[in-house]
């Protein structure tokens, strides 16, 4: 009995709609280093990839509707996702990914870094939440007011 009970729960766990098995798998740092990877590698030999159903898997489509708005009127000066005006593919050897910073259950804080010297970086922070036991980044902001 104690035996099946032990199962039981664990298979409740594991279909727990809060996420906890794919938390267990995947980090919040590592979800937003996953989504750099992909978006900087696409990114640097098209415009920005909002069209690429993949984006889904990484951003909360709302949050990726809205961006698509905010570029057709011009609102962005740069990409929303890196805060520069040109993507490559070296930005993935000068970005740094933090510890993240849990705000509640389902969010956290990611912040990064583009390290391009000792003196000259950039930062912003990413925020992700679990959405049905899937990480899906909700916003990205620069921390240059903060300066």
């Amino acid at each position: 009995m104690k035996k099946t009970l032990i199962t039981l729960l664990f298979v409740f766990m594991l279909s727990s709609p809060s996420g906890v098995a794919y938390c267990a798998e995947i980090s919040a740092e590592q979800h937003v280093h996953n989504f750099y990877q992909w978006y900087i590698t696409v990114a640097s030999t098209q415009s920005p990839p909002l069209g690429d159903d993949a984006v889904y898997q990484y951003v909360n489509h709302c949050v990726v509707q809205n961006i698509k708005i905010f570029y057709a009127r011009s609102y962005f000066d740069a990409d929303y996702f890196t805060n520069s005006q040109d993507i490559w593919k070296g930005m993935l050897d000068v970005l740094v990914i933090h510890e993240a910073t849990k705000v509640d259950e389902t969010t956290s804080i990611v912040p990064i870094s583009f390290k391009w010297a000792e003196d000259i970086q950039q930062h912003m922070v990413v925020f992700v939440q679990n959405e049905q036991g899937n990480w899906r980044i909700t916003k990205v902001a620069s921390t240059d007011f903060f300066h």
